[in-house]
């Protein structure tokens, strides 16, 4: 959703639809993505940019792949991509000021976390190994930490050295 509240971003088969949520009507033609968007996440800084992780590859034929797509809300143009690990499920939060766009991959049998660059629209080091699937994930109001629920625990890191991982166990009563 726009930040305004007025445009509502939906994936529908292989492309992004933007509707009005007053009127449920679509606002201008769909975009095509190539692929069947699994995880789209707004820009908080400007609400120009959208973000859709595509799944590209076909796991009938182990051929795995995923994608960021960068659109622009305003024109409905692409304006980067960034390849990702394929997963089973996938998350994605964009950092406060827009610079950095977070990537959960969830893998049956663990799990990492992408940092992309959004102005660059490349990784700014290899996927970090959770060592567990994540689940879901976070940004503190400073923006100077990303916080991950993991299937058993949680893991946190600054943003300014994402490959340095706390772990801990959450103790219920």
């Amino acid at each position: 959703m726009s930040r305004d509240g007025r445009r509502l971003y939906v994936g529908r088969g292989t492309s992004v639809s933007v509707i009005d949520p007053h009127t449920g009507k679509a606002i201008g033609a769909p975009v095509e993505l190539g692929g069947t968007p699994a995880a789209l996440t707004a820009d908080p800084a400007d609400d120009v940019r959208l973000y859709a992780l595509v799944e590209t590859g076909d796991p009938a034929q182990n051929n795995e792949g995923a994608v960021v797509v960068a659109l622009d809300t305003k024109s409905g143009l692409v304006r980067g991509m960034a390849d990702v690990p394929s997963a089973f499920q996938h998350r994605m939060i964009v950092s406060h000021d827009g610079r950095r766009l977070y990537v959960i991959h969830n893998h049956f049998d663990g799990g990492s976390v992408s940092v992309v660059d959004t102005r660059t629209m490349g990784a700014l080091a290899k996927p970090i190994d959770l060592g567990q699937p994540p689940l879901s994930i976070a940004i503190s109001p400073a923006g100077d930490r990303v916080w991950l629920t993991l299937f058993r625990g949680i893991a946190d890191f600054r943003t300014a050295a994402p490959h340095s991982l706390s772990h801990f166990a959450v103790k219920t009563p």
